[in-house]
């Protein structure tokens, strides 16, 4: 068979589909039994009020149709501004593509299929079996009503984002939210770095935080926050041998392993999780989990707990500050006269940042530091595309010498 082979899609619209089917039935399957991972805004007792959502109804899709009649109040409430655009937006894609393929697909495929130039197997649908001279305006035609129709949604959406963020912006709910009326400031001058200053600068600000270098401490509760996760997972793992081992001894009616209550009386002591300290560099020294490992763990809270009693005087100022005002109009008069200010010319501004967002790490680094991390950023980006460029033109002269040779 000349063209596209049909039998090679029809093999793999199968294979897919055979795929596709597994999984869907996975998902029923799991979605069924594991309703604290699928729906625990509905059954999880902690969840606020505000936040919980209705009971999914029963049904492998029921879900699905249930969630199409939701009014979009209900969806903001319960997943959030997030969680309601990104609905919003596989919905309004969604509608573009199947409206398109409903639209376009028939008028194409007979257009296609009645040109004329005796094509085999798929390619009698493609554009390549046109031989008319007005057919190929079907094409041009649809792609500017497809391109207008993507362009025309795109606008909707944007004026809709817009207004609703004024709307949201209005509401009593987020004028209530300090990061509403936080402004953020970065790189400032260090004759600015004291809070009396910068109100002298800002006469209407209530209060001011500035960021402080916390990086040891940050390091020491990386450390510690590792470490816990290694032991809860290793003693989790512990225990539900024990339990296995336990419930296994009485089925068979064997004596139960004494002391029951003493993990080693369930697993050698040898295999007892260890972890790997590392005080030089590619030399490991292996320590008890339960022991050391408890032990330190102490150590690292008694230390966090120390640190964090020093802060904030105890910490050295950065360059970036927040700046909390009483209103969301002082706050936007400040954020429109950063510019205007010399002292701040080299400095950015942000208004509306949520603490989630807020790499801290991050936060105190100065004009030179972020100029130079974009700067080695875009070499090594260069560096790569360069280096891939001289790699494929090989291959290529490569196999134009091989083709020559033969």
């Amino acid at each position: 068979m000349a063209g596209s082979s049909v039998s090679s899609f029809v093999t793999a619209l199968i294979f897919n589909g055979v795929i596709f089917t597994v999984f869907i039935l996975i998902f029923i399957l799991l979605k069924g039994k594991f309703t604290r991972v699928y729906q625990p805004r509905s059954i999880v007792e902690t969840v606020p009020p505000n936040l919980k959502a209705d009971p999914q109804p029963k049904g492998a899709f029921a879900w699905f149709f249930d969630l199409l009649r939701k009014p979009d109040s209900y969806i903001i409430e319960k997943a959030g501004v997030d969680g309601y655009f990104f609905l919003r937006y596989l919905k309004v894609f969604t509608t573009v593509g199947v409206g398109a393929g409903v639209i376009v697909w028939p008028i194409l495929f007979a257009v296609n299929a009645t040109g004329g130039a005796h094509q085999a197997g798929f390619d009698i649908i493609s554009y390549s079996n046109i031989t008319g001279k007005w057919r190929p305006f079907a094409h041009l035609f649809l792609s500017w009503f497809f391109f207008g129709a993507v362009i025309y949604t795109i606008y909707k959406e944007l004026v809709y984002y817009v207004s609703f963020r004024h709307a949201l912006q209005t509401t009593p709910l987020f004028s209530s939210l300090p990061q509403s009326r936080t402004l953020c400031i970065d790189n400032l001058p260090k004759d600015l770095l004291n809070e009396d200053t910068l109100l002298r600068l800002f006469p209407a600000a209530k209060k001011v935080w500035f960021t402080r270098d916390t990086k040891e401490l940050q390091d020491d509760i990386k450390k510690r926050d590792k470490l816990s996760g290694k032991l809860e997972g290793s003693i989790n793992g512990l225990i539900r041998k024990a339990i296995k081992m336990r419930a296994k001894a009485i089925k068979k009616n064997k004596p139960i392993p004494e002391p029951s209550d003493e993990i080693v009386s369930y697993v050698k002591e040898k295999k007892l999780p260890t972890y790997k300290e590392k005080p030089i560099p590619f030399v490991y020294k292996k320590k008890s989990l339960l022991t050391t490992g408890v032990d330190e763990v102490g150590e690292y809270n008694q230390k966090i707990k120390e640190e964090q009693a020093k802060y904030p005087d105890g910490f050295e100022k950065t360059g970036t500050v927040f700046i909390e005002f009483a209103s969301e109009l002082e706050c936007q008069r400040a954020y429109q006269g950063v510019p205007y200010a010399k002292e701040l010319r080299l400095s950015r501004r942000f208004t509306d940042i949520p603490p989630s967002d807020i790499v801290w790490e991050n936060a105190g680094s100065g004009f030179a530091v972020r100029k130079s991390k974009y700067a080695v950023a875009a070499a090594v980006l260069t560096l790569t595309i360069i280096f891939w460029f001289v790699a494929n033109y090989f291959i290529v002269c490569l196999d134009v010498f091989i083709a020559s040779i033969h």
